[in-house]
């Protein structure tokens, strides 16, 4: 295929550009639904159930980008900025499947949210983000339920599908937190 680009004028504003680009992907057939095509390339399917996940981050940087990428793997994501702003979603809403939750956040940190969280919804699953290296703070809660930032390949969209019970070797849906 070659590419090509088309240059029109157009009277008092100049030149238009409109380049088309073929960007390879990967032909493998388990990354396809049936024979989804545009423009003659194949664009991967979703590969999520549209399960509802909430993402609790102070840092509203960090909270867009992961909320992104979870976006991109299919699911639905609400957002929100506080604790206590993912509590009150909580008692509002109760379809949502997961919260991924910063665990260093102002007020009221990550770990009390999802105390909290739970003891209003016991078989939440929570998954837990941190940027923070000394993991001793973090000795009560199992490495499967904590995601470190920056994420690293697939980490992130892992740890969520295991956390909800629909990756092999998951680790179900309650996660135990002592005090």
């Amino acid at each position: 295929m070659t590419n090509r680009a088309n240059l029109p004028e157009v009277r008092g504003v100049g030149l238009l550009r409109a380049i088309r680009v073929p960007v390879p992907c990967d032909t493998s057939p388990a990354l396809f639904q049936g024979p989804q095509q545009e423009h003659g390339f194949r664009v991967p399917a979703v590969q999520s159930d549209h399960r509802l996940l909430l993402v609790v981050d102070d840092d509203s940087a960090v909270r867009e980008v992961t909320a992104s990428m979870l976006r991109e793997r299919g699911y639905v994501v609400l957002e929100v900025g506080s604790g206590g702003a993912a509590l009150e979603l909580l008692d509002r809403r109760s379809d949502i499947d997961l919260a991924l939750i910063d665990l260093a956040m102002p007020g009221m940190n990550g770990a009390e949210v999802a105390r909290q969280a739970h003891s209003k919804r016991p078989a939440l699953p929570i998954v837990f983000v941190t940027g923070y290296v000394d993991m001793t703070a973090l000795s009560e809660i199992g490495d499967e339920q904590i995601v470190k930032k920056p994420f690293v390949g697939d980490e992130l969209a892992n740890k969520v599908r295991a956390a909800l019970g629909t990756a092999p070797g998951s680790f179900g849906k309650v996660v135990p937190l002592r005090r």
